[in-house]
């Protein structure tokens, strides 16, 4: 016996989302996976199943799909298990409006589509989902796994904070979502740059590896009912590409070090290089991090400026 929908519904389910975006200064490329057992899992097999159900609730979303009736075949319907034609049926509504989509996952899922795709949905641009049952089509609590495919114009130029994800479950007097694994990360390409992340009580770590700039967050227990957020806001100044932020170091450790060799002639000019080479680790060690790159700039400059008093009070010293 199939239970009742919001009793279903109500019973808590676990909840994996999975971001995974590239920006390349023009268009950021996007995909989510949201994957959910559990009451969750039951209550969206038992509306497919219902698509056309003349006697569904007043309230219930699966409402919406009515005037899809028509293309579930007869023997599709109420057989107890979840049918391509029904499966189309629910794909084909959220890829036909924004407004679908964000209605789908906020009445629906109890979730916030904005927060997880980081725009809201009216802004994107061709946008793919899919819709994959797992093992089983029959009533079941087993995974059921929601891919979005999408893509969004953003230039660097605009300088505008972006969202890599935020607070994704909406508020309710009802636990739907028990248990919660969140990845998201974004990379950029080798000459442009995530510019300035600032988060608000979520970890994320922020890397660069000179041929590219990963900003991540993993949270493998997310505890539902927190508000948080992790934001970036790209620089649009190509200097501080993770490229040319790595050359225009070595461009000023390198003068550092002719400096220092320069001005030690016929002496030794082992305490100004290791002045340089020491400054150069620590400037190395701020750019992986993550760091704003104008400080890792003023590290590497630095190390030009200290050679000079370092090598003058050697010079002094012979």
């Amino acid at each position: 016996m199939v239970p009742c929908e919001r009793t279903v519904e109500d019973r808590g389910s676990t909840l994996d989302l999975e971001i995974d975006a590239k920006w390349n200064g023009y268009v950021v490329d996007r995909e989510a996976m949201i994957k959910f057992d559990g009451s969750m899992s039951q209550w969206m097999r038992w509306g497919l199943d219902n698509i056309g159900n003349q006697s569904l609730s007043s309230n219930s979303w699966w409402q919406n799909l009515n005037s899809y009736s028509d293309s579930v075949p007869s023997a599709d319907k109420h057989n107890g298990r979840v049918d391509d034609s029904e499966l189309l049926a629910l794909q084909g509504h959220l890829t036909g409006s924004a407004t679908n989509l964000r209605s789908f996952m906020s009445n629906g899922l109890s979730l916030e589509i904005e927060a997880i795709l980081g725009v809201n949905p009216i802004e994107l641009g061709p946008t793919e989902i899919t819709i994959d049952m797992g093992g089983t089509r029959a009533f079941s609590a087993d995974a059921v796994t929601i891919f979005i495919d999408t893509s969004y114009n953003y230039d660097s130029m605009e300088a505008e904070r972006q969202v890599l994800v935020e607070t994704f479950v909406r508020s309710s007097t009802e636990e739907y979502w028990t248990e919660i694994e969140l990845t998201a990360e974004i990379r950029s390409t080798l000459l442009e740059d995530l510019g300035a992340v600032a988060a608000d009580d979520i970890e994320y770590k922020h890397r660069r590896w000179v041929v590219l700039e990963v900003l991540t967050v993993d949270e493998p227990e997310l505890d539902p009912e927190l508000d948080f957020r992790v934001e970036y806001q790209p620089s649009g100044f190509a200097l501080y590409s993770v490229l040319y932020g790595a050359m225009m170091s070595v461009l000023f450790l390198s003068v550092g070090i002719g400096l220092a060799m320069a001005l030690t002639k016929r002496r030794s000019s082992v305490p100004a290089l290791v002045t340089v080479v020491a400054l150069g680790c620590l400037a190395l060690v701020i750019y992986v991090l993550g760091m704003p790159m104008p400080i890792v700039f003023g590290v590497s400059i630095s190390s030009i400026l200290l050679a000079l008093p370092v090598a003058s009070y050697h010079r002094r010293q012979k």
